[in-house]
């Protein structure tokens, strides 16, 4: 039975997707789903607008490119394309129904009806559609979940994670962003029996999945469950620190920091070093991912600082973003930090200065080039930094002199 209820939302009206409209519904019929109308129901912002047609897909192409609109075949096997609408991207796919899953991928045949479509998803919040008229439509009982807060499976919680075993962890992180009060029962009992079949999963999905549960603000009673019954230890081996990860979500929410996965992830290994790298490669966290977690930790070995001359000399060291994550380190370490918000402020408006001296002056002041030169510039650099970088570049090289005279 279908239920309709009614949502109106400024975006609806937006130019950009009455283009969209315009252009489908003359094909056939086309209507918002998923997160969109999920987070307007839920009062929260909204990210991607993603549409659901009727129109198979190279009918879909050739509508949007009759309409001006930029056409990208992001995922055309599966019916799905990427329609930009003035410079904004729409992810547009035929409704469909799984042939065949193997708990990674799926095979589709499409599908004119938005019933069968709907039951194929995931969670029932997930599954509301909304026309250009603000018409909403449920097939699955999602509206009165998503005003309860509630996270459940369509239909048979076992079959929807057969059909994606990357449900398991969308089902934690859904709860930890949308849920409240305890999970349902039946979807969680499903879930702890089968978090083995999360090992079957590319790398990469998981990895996506864990730093988005990670930020979300129920995160710490969901990771508590993924770690009691070790779903997650082919990622983050235990021990997994909970209680550090709860001092870290703190210090982040009381200084209205957005929280930070990769630094979720350090404190999910107590601050290690070297479990934070043994878990980057075991996500294949990027460069920049991985670099950030360590400067992290290692900034925090500095904090706190002793005076204001301090603060500027660790900003230089550090580097602001590496000196404003570690300062959060150290709070959820138990470090005594004095005004932290100030000193968040401080790395903000943080300029770096500039070491007026370089190689190229010291070696008109004598010496060779080498490792000699790299130990007085670093020498230099150390003595202006200690001085809260006061001294000018004719007093840096004056010492430098002094330095050569007494190796004499």
């Amino acid at each position: 039975m279908t239920e309709r209820f009614e949502l109106t939302s400024y975006w609806l009206k937006s130019d950009s997707i009455v283009r969209l409209f315009d252009a489908l519904e003359r094909f056939g019929e086309a209507r918002v789903v998923g997160g969109a109308v999920r987070n307007t129901l839920l009062g929260e912002a909204i990210g991607d607008i993603d549409i659901a047609t009727t129109v198979v897909p190279d009918v879909v192409a050739r509508a949007a490119k009759s309409a001006g609109l930029g056409v990208h075949e992001t995922g055309i096997l599966h019916g799905t394309l990427t329609l930009v609408s003035d410079g904004i991207p729409f992810e547009v796919t035929t409704l469909r129904e799984d042939v065949s899953t193997d708990g990674r991928r799926a095979s589709v045949r499409f599908t004119t009806d938005w019933a069968v479509d709907a039951r194929r998803r995931d969670f029932t919040m997930n599954a509301l559609y909304l026309d250009r008229r603000g018409v909403g439509y449920d097939y699955v009982g999602g509206y009165e979940d998503c005003l309860a807060h509630r996270v459940r499976f369509i239909g048979d919680p076992e079959a929807r994670i057969h059909e994606d075993h990357l449900r398991i962890l969308r089902f934690f992180r859904f709860h930890a962003a949308y849920g409240c009060g305890e999970p349902d029962a039946e979807s969680l009992a499903a879930v702890r029996a089968h978090g083995r079949l999360l090992g079957d999963l590319a790398v990469e999905r998981v990895h996506t999945e864990i730093l988005s549960l990670l930020a979300a603000k129920g995160a710490a009673p969901m990771l508590e469950i993924l770690a009691g019954d070790g779903m997650l230890d082919a990622y983050i081996p235990p021990p997994v620190n909970i209680p550090a990860f709860r001092a870290l979500a703190a210090a982040e929410r009381t200084t209205g920091r957005t929280p930070t996965p990769v630094l979720g992830i350090a404190a999910l290994v107590s601050f290690s070093a070297s479990r934070f790298a043994d878990v980057a490669a075991r996500l294949r966290f990027s460069r920049k991912q991985k670099s950030r977690g360590l400067m992290a930790i290692d900034a925090a070995r500095s904090m706190p600082p002793r005076s204001v001359p301090h603060v500027r000399a660790l900003l230089y060291e550090h580097g602001a973003k590496a000196f404003a994550d570690g300062l959060l380190v150290a709070v959820a370490q138990g470090v005594d930090v004095i005004d932290v918000p100030h000193l968040l402020g401080e790395a903000r408006r943080w300029q770096r200065p500039r070491f007026p001296v370089s190689g190229h002056d010291l070696l008109g002041q004598g010496g060779e080039g080498g490792p000699d030169l790299g130990e007085r510039l670093d020498r230099l650099e150390r003595i202006w930094r200690d001085t809260d970088f006061t001294l000018d570049r004719e007093t840096l090289l004056a010492i430098d002199r002094e330095g050569i005279a007494g190796n004499n």
